[in-house]
């Protein structure tokens, strides 16, 4: 098998290895309630009902749901700024990731669930890479991506009354946190 070709773009690669940061971060969201009952709102059109200031359009989506390869967009809501997104991985109440694709960074969330007495323990790894000079900067300015206390008022709040808290030091605390790059 000939593999001077790969041998030569992986040669190249080591030489002069990319210019473009990523910055990974891990943290825990606890929501007193079990996993079937959390999952679901881990949902483009869901998120709505529980995280201040989201909003998206769906792209494609056969349930109207969060479902593999669903598509969504996201076009400068008070949450996120604009992007696409795409759930590569959807397994109801254990796991679920996606992508979102923006002009400077791609991120990549996982979330994997687990119930200890009565909890859901969700982890989260929140992974950007920059693909511009200026998504480096971007990322280098972001600061910490641990939103746990956030998510879990937004979310706890949401599981025992039904409803969305609205309080604006959340709200700001999600905007810095979970994308406002600009």
């Amino acid at each position: 098998m000939n593999t001077s070709r790969s041998d030569t773009i992986i040669q190249k690669n080591r030489e002069n290895p990319h210019p473009f940061l990523r910055k990974a971060q891990t943290f825990t969201v606890k929501v007193n309630t079990s996993p079937e009952k959390l999952f679901p709102l881990f949902c483009p059109s869901r998120e709505a009902d529980w995280l201040p200031g989201w909003d998206c359009s769906l792209i494609f989506s056969e349930s109207g749901y969060a479902e593999k390869l669903c598509i969504f967009a996201t076009e400068g809501s008070e949450a996120f700024e604009e992007g696409l997104w795409v759930i590569t991985k959807y397994e109801p109440s254990e796991h679920f990731e996606l992508v979102r694709f923006q002009e400077d960074v791609i991120a990549h969330l996982k979330i994997t669930l687990k119930e200890t007495g009565g909890i859901t323990v969700s982890e989260w790894t929140y992974t950007l890479t920059a693909l511009t000079i200026k998504g480096n900067s971007e990322i280098e300015n972001l600061g910490d991506l641990d939103k746990s206390q956030e998510l879990s008022k937004a979310l706890n709040h949401y599981v025992e009354t039904g409803g969305i808290l609205e309080n604006h030091s959340i709200l700001q605390k999600l905007h810095h946190k979970l994308g406002k790059h600009k």
